[in-house]
């Protein structure tokens, strides 16, 4: 079951891969005029809900001073994290927007892994200031474990410093392998 798992992720990086490359021929590799914001801190938070049993592992970078957040999280049963994630919450979040930000809609989100653009697909869209999506974890270790990555959104384009992504890396790595983190059922 855990080689269909496999392959059934491998299949669909190389299907966002193809759609990238095939929906990148229309436009531009991200918009030119898109403000950069650089990654400037990230946290972690681990809470345990004891009613429901559940609990939610998360990180936030945080950019700039407007400020954006992107949280990746992961929510399963229990108090320790038994295998790996089958998925990745990706949440985007714009904190203040200005009077020239606020439009109906957050538009389209890529993400730049190693400049490669990779379209990610909205799974709510709670507002104009809030994007939520949710992707395979094979998909958040492959984001992660590039040099580089970078979020086109809220019409700016959001750069993970490197001290994010070491931390993003790490946890890629401790989410994959629980045991080997002292996690155990």
């Amino acid at each position: 079951m855990r080689s269909t798992a496999g392959h059934l992720a491998l299949a669909l990086a190389g299907a966002l891969v193809l759609a990238t490359l095939v929906h990148g021929q229309g436009r531009a590799a991200g918009a030119a005029g898109a403000p950069r914001v650089g990654g400037t801190e990230i946290s972690s938070e681990f809470s345990w809900e004891r009613s429901a049993d559940v609990t939610l592992d998360a990180n936030t970078a945080t950019f700039g001073t407007a400020p954006f957040f992107i949280t990746f999280s992961i929510t399963y049963h229990g108090l320790k994290l038994a295998v790996p994630p089958e998925s990745v919450d990706v949440l985007l979040v714009r904190e203040s927007p200005t009077a020239s930000d606020v439009s109906g809609d957050a538009g389209p989100v890529v993400a730049f892994i190693d400049a490669l653009p990779v379209p990610l697909t909205k799974q709510t869209n709670e507002g104009p200031d809030r994007v939520k999506s949710v992707i395979p974890f094979e998909v958040f270790q492959w984001m992660v474990g590039g040099e580089t990555l970078e979020f086109e959104v809220f019409a700016r384009r959001l750069v993970l410093a490197p001290g994010q992504m070491r931390v993003l890396k790490q946890v890629a790595t401790d989410w994959a392998h629980p045991s080997k983190t002292g996690v155990r059922d």
